[in-house]
């Protein structure tokens, strides 16, 4: 009697131009060109990784739970072998094709995408972020990204030296929050300014319009955070003093306004969602903030509406390790959070303006 089982998904074949093959480690895909397949090559340093941690580490923009799912799934292969699983070693010299769903995204949408530069040389280049935006490809939205965006504005340029120019994030923004993003044009100028985050010799400061008035003028917030506890969304973060990550933001209120505040933040580390959660635990939430706030908005003397959450990343100051200089990139506040505060009856002007020197 002949046995009757379930039978892995044969790989499908793909148009050559459809296919990006990253040979050397690399991670750049251009993500706003029509995509089937991923073909990763393994590396001599790379012998003996699981499969699940090797495609996050190489495409860090999906979780490695999220690659587990794929493995299951069977859209993930490993060339010249019978099956894929999560936990296999893999081996120097051989290759993984990971297979990517249609997109459900429209991609000459991408070319609508705004990108406004505030400054720009062959090395670097910084943006002001509109809100709404999402930075970089997620499991739901691949195409319709600023890093799309940037691939399509460059797409075949090249430098003097005859090296492709590839954009490459080097922090990142939430959808909603607005202001500075610093991108690399060069391969070799992304890991010195990630070595000055994290060696926090950077310096970031956010504009936040919060619900409230805080009690001081200046205050500081030193509370751990980590995941919060039977939330429904992953990404929801919340003050965890037992085991949480060490978060530290300093504050200064700038204007107070009735039932509104404008506030500059100085976040000290760096974690997601740090400067939302922290205004969150003293009382005074961000506006417009679906996520971390139950403050409502609109009329009756409530605080004034926004239609995202109010955070704004004003300036951000690096050493430019090329020029040799500091660096002060500033982006002004956005329309929307001035028509806040001009409508409690403030004056937005101090923050529409940029400041001397910035951004030269």
């Amino acid at each position: 009697m002949k046995k009757v089982g379930c039978r892995r998904r044969s790989p499908r074949v793909f148009a050559p131009e459809t296919i990006v093959h990253l040979q050397d480690g690399g991670t750049d895909i251009d993500f706003s060109r029509p995509l089937d397949a991923v073909r990763l090559a393994v590396l001599e340093d790379e012998d003996g990784m699981r499969l699940d941690a090797f495609l996050a580490a190489r495409m860090p923009w999906r979780s490695r739970t999220e690659f587990q799912r794929m493995v299951a799934r069977g859209e993930v292969h490993r060339e010249k072998r019978r099956a894929a699983r999560a936990s296999a070693r893999l081996r120097a010299g051989e290759a993984v094709v990971v297979t990517c769903p249609p997109p459900l995204e429209d991609l000459s949408r991408v070319a609508e995408i705004p990108l406004r530069v505030l400054y720009e040389d062959p090395w670097i280049l910084a943006l002001d972020k509109p809100p709404g935006v999402v930075v970089h490809p997620t499991g739901r939205r691949r195409h319709l990204t600023l890093l799309s965006a940037l691939h399509l504005r460059y797409r075949g340029r090249r430098h003097d030296d005859g090296e492709p120019v590839i954009p490459r994030l080097v922090h990142r923004l939430d959808r909603d929050t607005s202001g500075v993003l610093l991108a690399t044009k060069r391969s070799e100028a992304r890991g010195p300014f990630q070595s000055q985050f994290e060696a926090r010799e950077s310096a970031k400061e956010y504009l936040a319009l919060v619900a409230g008035s805080p009690p001081d003028d200046h205050f500081a917030v030193d509370l751990p955070l980590g995941r919060r506890l039977g939330a429904a969304r992953v990404c929801a973060v919340g003050v965890q003093r037992d085991g949480g990550a060490p978060a530290l933001t300093r504050f200064e209120v700038l204007l107070r306004l009735p039932g509104v505040a404008l506030v500059r933040a100085r976040p000290v580390t760096g974690r997601q969602h740090q400067i939302r959660v922290h205004l969150e635990a003293v009382g005074c939430p961000v506006l417009g903030d679906r996520f971390y706030s139950r403050a409502p908005g609109g009329a009756g003397g409530a605080p004034p509406a926004i239609a995202r959450h109010a955070l704004h990343a004003w300036r951000l100051r690096v050493r430019h390790p090329f020029l040799g200089r500091p660096l002060l990139l500033e982006a002004a506040l956005p329309a929307d959070m001035a028509l806040v505060i001009a409508g409690a009856g403030g004056d937005p002007s101090p923050w529409a303006a940029l400041s001397a020197g910035a951004n030269a």
